[in-house]
């Protein structure tokens, strides 16, 4: 019987041969092994502060009141005498391999901490999250989430550990907290990373085996001065109380909510795949120079998810062009999420849960109020109420926002329809299974050769030949697939039997969206569009206005179409004028798809 939990790489087989009575040599397959790529155990250290005037005391308070509620069982209140003042809810070496079990780790952590936080209420003190300010002067204090990753081997250690190495500042960006003071959040960035005295970025470890890794921590106290693996964002060593190998993180600091903090543990058990999978092909991850790295991980904690990170191109470009390219850290975390489709899908993430990894910068440019962290959501709930340390406190009392996916919960408030249309796009690509082939650095490539992009009359010649099959939708976003989008209108206008292959590009008749002019498409995509989209799989969007105003209604439906997130694709097939009594007006039709029928479903 294979664990729900199993981990591994395929199924195979060894032939054996075997002689029949009639002398006649058979030969049958036997299953020699059975592998799954799937999470292994994770164990969070859920981060928070106190606030008291004996912070001795209270610690004694908090502990035994711990102890007497969870037996001293999981999740239960830890402290670490190195930094006094703050405290951890430990899960323990939990799975997270499916979303029932990863509800389960949000509803128990929910529940220890607003018990923690009650506690510390009745005894005098309170609980606040990490780089809050209280009193006065402004008192605060930081810690970090701390994440440990179980693994099976050496090789594994290796490869993940340099693997997580290479993605910290992405990290960074998407967990660091600022300083929340004077009731606003002041800056981006990570205020524990910039002033911590103890922590190091991750160094690349060549092997996993006990004989370097003294090797490397040797190095590190002669040229770093500083102790060893323990203070490095990364350590490959692991956590040894844990009684289990692992791996463990520290460069993340403690989320407000428990439901950000298992959204980043699925990240990083994500990349727990990516590396079993990796040592399964017989890969390792290269080294990526270490300066680059540390120059993106001191962006990433001065500027967050408004910084720029360096990236190092493919040997073609780089003979030819610069050795690196900027990109922005927003754009640097979803084009992470991109790349570990296949490994999300094999967690059987659904879109909901990692909804809060989802920077989405073209949504965050529509959208001023759009949080893409949790420094983004206090900024925003700073600026339309009064918010200060003890309404925090209150709120880390209340099981049920902390249950709550807060940060996705204000996001569908800011951008119901946009947010609606990107979560049905990675349903869709969560749920499909295109082919997959690796690169050597871990990362995916393409599964054939890039092919030209197809001219549009190629596109339309096809299409007419297409017009006979009940369903066309899959080869229709074959050929559509692409940015910019496509503009079909011309090529169609020259074809004999366009009006045929509009009409079967218009059904069903339910998905066509009439909108009665331009200023209707606005900034954002239209929750109505969003809605068919999701229920249809496929919806016509027509705009009628006057003559006058064809170049710019034609700009703006191609606008649109930029705005759709990734795997949903468009197509303009109608741009015709025609006359009526009084005037002259424009017919203008988009067919827009989402990326698999399945949707519908």
């Amino acid at each position: 019987m294979l664990s729900g939990n199993m981990f591994g790489s395929i199924i195979g087989g060894a032939g054996v041969h075997i002689r029949t009575t009639a002398g006649v040599m058979r030969s049958i397959t036997v299953l020699v092994s059975a592998y799954r790529n799937a999470p292994l155990r994770h164990r969070i250290l859920k981060g928070y502060v106190i606030v008291a005037d004996d912070i001795d005391e209270m610690h004694r308070k908090l502990r035994r009141s711990s102890t007497a509620s969870s037996g001293g069982e999981y999740p239960r209140v830890c402290f670490d005498a190195k930094r006094p003042g703050c405290l951890w809810i430990d899960t323990g070496p939990v799975w997270v391999s499916d979303p029932t079990q990863r509800a389960e780790v949000v509803d128990a952590l929910a529940e220890a901490v607003s018990a923690v936080a009650e506690g510390a209420r009745k005894a005098g003190g309170s609980l606040l999250p990490s780089g809050i300010s209280w009193g006065v002067p402004p008192h605060r204090r930081v810690c970090a989430d701390r994440h440990s990753i179980e693994i099976a081997d050496d090789l594994q250690r290796e490869i993940l550990s340099n693997l997580i190495r290479r993605y910290v500042p992405e990290l960074i960006a998407l967990s660091g907290r600022a300083l929340f003071v004077g009731g606003r959040v002041a800056g981006r960035g990570s205020l524990r990373l910039a002033e911590s005295k103890d922590q190091v970025s991750t160094r690349y470890i060549a092997s996993a085996s006990a004989r370097h890794l003294r090797r490397v921590e040797q190095a590190l106290r002669r040229d770093d001065r500083v102790s060893g693996f323990a203070v490095m964002d990364v350590n490959p060593v692991g956590d040894g109380e844990l009684g289990i190998p692992n791996v463990s993180v520290r460069c993340l600091d403690a989320q407000v909510f428990p439901s950000s903090a298992v959204a980043q543990a699925v990240l990083l058990q994500a990349l727990a795949v990516r590396a079993r999978m990796m040592q399964r092909d017989g890969r390792r991850m290269p080294a990526v120079p270490q300066r680059m790295l540390d120059r993106n991980r001191s962006n990433a904690i001065a500027r967050g998810m408004s910084g720029e990170f360096e990236h190092e191109v493919d040997e073609q470009r780089k003979s030819r062009e610069q050795a690196t390219v900027r990109r922005s850290a927003a754009v640097s975390v979803s084009d992470l999420l991109d790349d570990l489709d296949a490994e999300l899908r094999a967690m059987q993430i659904e879109p909901r849960e990692i909804l809060p990894l989802l920077s989405a910068p073209e949504l965050a440019k529509l959208h001023p109020e759009y949080a893409q962290t949790e420094n983004d959501l206090l900024a925003v709930w700073s600026r339309r109420r009064r918010i200060g340390s003890d309404e925090i406190a209150a709120l880390l009392r209340d099981r049920a926002a902390l249950v709550d996916d807060q940060l996705t919960k204000h996001n569908r408030q800011v951008a119901p329809g946009s947010l609606g249309t990107l979560e049905a796009a990675w349903r869709t690509r969560l749920t499909a299974r295109p082919p997959r082939r690796s690169a050597p650095n871990g990362r995916k490539g393409p599964a054939r050769p890039v092919r030209p992009r197809r001219s549009d009359d190629e596109i339309i010649r096809e299409l007419d030949e297409l017009t006979e099959q009940r369903d066309m939708d899959e080869r229709l976003r074959a050929l559509l697939s692409g940015r910019p989008p496509r503009n079909l209108a011309p090529a169609l206008s020259r074809l004999g039997r366009g009006k045929e292959v509009r009409r079967v590009l218009r059904q069903p008749n339910a998905s066509v969206l009439e909108l009665g002019g331009r200023e209707e498409l606005g900034d954002g995509i239209p929750d109505e569009l969003s809605g068919r989209l999701s229920r249809h799989g496929r919806v016509c969007v027509r705009l009628d206005v006057a003559e006058a105003e064809r170049k710019a209604a034609v700009d703006a439906m191609l606008g649109l179409a930029r705005r759709l997130p990734k795997g949903v694709c468009a197509g303009l097939i109608t741009n015709q004028v025609y006359v009526r009594k009084t005037d002259r007006r424009v017919s203008i039709e988009m067919i827009v798809l989402n990326s698999t029928a399945a949707e519908r479903s």
